[in-house]
């Protein structure tokens, strides 16, 4: 299932960034510039899709969206998705 999330970001990734042709799962992808802050509201809610549920603002701060294993294991772990539960 990781995989293809993980694909899912990075095809959204490169879609809306037309100079990025590749993202590495541990890039970071804020301070490379493949993420910038006018679309971080549209990767927010493409994560809020994919996890199937908003995500608490209190989680939303840029070292949970540094990379790609970053927001794999932050938003879609089992133990993440327990917390949500609660």
């Amino acid at each position: 299932m990781s995989h293809e999330i993980k694909t899912q970001i990075k095809t959204w990734l490169m879609n809306k960034n037309n100079a990025v042709t590749s993202v590495e799962d541990n890039q970071d992808i804020l301070a490379t510039g493949v993420l910038d802050s006018l679309q971080f509201v549209n990767f927010l809610m493409l994560i809020e899709k994919l996890v199937g549920h908003r995500i608490e603002q209190e989680f939303i701060v840029p070292e949970n969206f540094k990379t790609i294993d970053t927001i794999i294991n932050q938003f879609f772990s089992p133990a993440m998705s327990e917390s949500f539960d609660e």
